[in-house]
């Protein structure tokens, strides 16, 4: 730091001496002293004097000026070293890309990461909730072999579950698919035979006949093909 600061300050003052020596100079030399007039009778001599004399002044105001610039100058190399002396592990911050690097080939810049899911990453993945045996069954077959009131009702007593793609079949080979539909926590879904207008809560299958008949064994099934409630028609 000693050497650097050194370095900062030499030249100042070098261009300062260079200056006042090319206006003070000619002055000094034998060869140029009958250019100056006798000191103290510059103004009553020749126009020439008095124009050799406004030239001295206007140089020794320039030389003031290299004087002021060379003080400033010294002030911020000051606060270079104040500064420099506070934080001597500073440094200007860079931005990298990560690059990668085989042996005995050419670094090439790694793309910018993507927010653009993985395509092998679905919602129904993520959301996917298997539920505890026992949360969800049969709990009713209202009216069987009467088209116009038979309906089924499921109850889920444990986690909010989509049941889509989920089947209801009996022994007797009736299957229901059902549509992607979530069974809230505590709630039931009716699934009715005959045809109506659908809510969150109810399902029609829009049959033609009656599905259900007493003794039918009734099975639910989840999207694996395993058994989740099983429920025999009274």
């Amino acid at each position: 730091m000693k050497r650097t600061t050194n370095r900062w300050m030499s030249w100042p003052a070098a261009v300062l001496v260079v200056a006042a020596l090319v206006l003070l100079v000619p002055g000094l030399l034998p060869g140029a002293a009958g250019l100056l007039c006798p000191v103290g009778v510059a103004a009553a001599q020749s126009d020439d004097c008095r124009d050799q004399h406004a030239t001295i002044t206007a140089q020794a105001g320039q030389i003031e000026q290299l004087q002021a610039t060379l003080a400033a100058q010294t002030t911020q190399i000051a606060a270079l070293e104040a500064t420099q002396a506070a934080q001597p592990g500073a440094l200007s911050a860079v931005v990298t890309r990560a690059m990668q690097v085989t042996p005995g080939t050419t670094p090439q810049l790694l793309p910018p990461p993507s927010d653009t899911p993985s395509p092998t990453a679905t919602f129904g993945a993520q959301a996917a909730v298997v539920p505890v045996p026992g949360d969800i069954r049969i709990i009713e077959v209202r009216s069987p072999g009467r088209l116009a009131a038979e309906a089924v009702v499921i109850e889920n007593v444990g986690r909010s579950v989509n049941i889509g793609g989920w089947t209801l079949s009996s022994d007797s080979g009736v299957r229901y698919i059902f549509p992607a539909r979530m069974l809230l926590s505590d709630s039931t879904l009716t699934l009715r035979s005959g045809e109506g207008r659908e809510s969150e809560t109810t399902l029609y299958w829009e049959r033609d006949a009656a599905a259900w008949q007493r003794g039918d064994r009734l099975t639910l099934t989840d999207n694996d093909g395993k058994p989740v409630a099983v429920y025999t028609v009274p």
